[in-house]
């Protein structure tokens, strides 16, 4: 009996290692990070029972904590419909992670319950993806004064981005002849403008935990915490005043993939 119970056991390790890292693991997640947003595909490569060879993919956003959402001025009091925006915000900031670490586990799960928990860390190259954010301005060719209530009316906007040279991003336009001053941005123009991209190599380091609570030993679906950081080599021009070039956060995330079993 206790020759046929060590047996049993003895085959039940053996068959809890082929799950782990004899195979090809293929994933895909979602994450929020304290700066904003991502998408990524994990692959884990390797024969070893408790480490793997992680290759990652991630596409991110990046917010700063400065900009602020601005409804327009002009809601409610015109035909045209205006979109909220950030005041000061000169572009938006993307990021295309491609990293090479490993993903170790650290505790293995029973047999059909219970959690599989893994440490992983990873270091690669970070390609920043700067968009100009866009700005929706009276077209001051279709301005018109009434002084008699001293007050401008427009029929026209144009879309702009951010130009060192002109008055928009300090949110007026000023006319000697009348010496007044009043708003001249009225929204967002949206995302589908500006589209003369610019790029920042850098960094990029993250590690983590990961829980896989899934009874199915083919398949993965696990929560993932961790620390990620990108690093350029110039300060990131996201905003007017108070950029940065090293971006450090948290995240909490969620990944699905399956297994792929070797020959």
């Amino acid at each position: 009996m206790q020759t046929s119970l060590a047996q049993y056991n003895f085959v039940e390790q053996q068959e809890s290692k082929k799950t782990s890292f004899s195979n090809r693991t293929w994933l895909v997640g979602a994450k929020i990070r304290s700066d904003g947003l991502g998408v990524h595909i994990d692959i884990t490569s390797g024969r070893k029972y408790r480490s793997a060879i992680l290759y990652q993919f991630e596409l991110g956003y990046y917010k700063h904590n400065a900009q602020i959402k601005q409804h327009s001025p002009y809601a409610g009091s015109s035909d045209m419909q205006f979109k909220p925006y950030f005041f000061g915000k000169q572009n938006n900031l993307f990021a295309a992670h491609f990293n090479i670490g490993q993903k170790i586990l650290i505790a293995e799960k029973a047999k059909k319950n219970g959690l599989r928990l893994f440490y992983h860390y990873s270091g690669g190259f970070s390609l920043g993806i700067l968009k100009p954010y866009m700005l929706t301005v009276i077209d001051t060719n279709s301005l018109s004064y009434n002084p008699v209530e001293q007050t401008y009316t427009f029929s026209e906007t144009i879309n702009v981005a951010y130009n060192s040279n002109e008055t928009y991003y300090l949110n007026y336009i000023h006319y000697n002849q009348f010496g007044q001053t009043f708003e001249a941005i009225v929204g967002g123009a949206g995302f589908r403008k500006g589209w003369n991209l610019k790029f920042r190599p850098g960094l990029h380091i993250k590690t983590g935990l990961s829980f896989d609570w899934s009874k199915n030993e083919g398949l993965i679906k696990a929560l993932e915490v961790g620390f990620s950081c990108d690093v350029y080599f110039s300060k990131v021009p996201i905003m007017l005043v108070n950029n940065k070039s090293v971006f450090p956060s948290v995240y909490l995330g969620f990944q699905i993939g399956r297994k792929f079993k070797g020959k």
